[in-house]
């Protein structure tokens, strides 16, 4: 269940009434975020070489490609969260020469 609320509102009330009892943990507002170095961005994705080249082959920067949905579902994969990627491919809309490396990505993990 997620809760969305704007700065400066307490959510705790919010979250409360959604959970039927009272929040233990403190709701606060996040501070600053600081992305981490380059090098950990998709770690465990860069760990895939041929994923990883082909991916990178896919996309116009390595920018872009640590920014893009495709490549935060897939790091989340392999990293033992988020949904099997088979049915990532179409609705992610890779390109061929990733999607066919799919199957191979989901048995290693297995």
């Amino acid at each position: 269940m997620a809760w969305v609320w704007s700065p400066g509102r307490c959510a705790a009330p919010l979250v409360a009434a959604d959970l039927g009892e009272e929040v233990a943990t403190d709701i606060a507002p996040a501070g600053r975020f600081y992305p981490a170095e380059g090098y950990h961005q998709k770690y465990v994705l860069r760990g895939n070489r041929s994923l990883w080249a082909a991916l990178l082959a896919a996309y116009p920067s390595e920018q872009m490609l640590l920014d893009s949905t495709a490549a935060a579902r897939l790091n989340d994969y392999l990293g033992g969260y988020g949904e099997d990627p088979a049915g990532l491919a179409e609705r992610l809309d890779l390109p061929a020469g990733v999607a066919k490396l799919l199957p191979t990505v989901a048995a290693g993990r297995q």
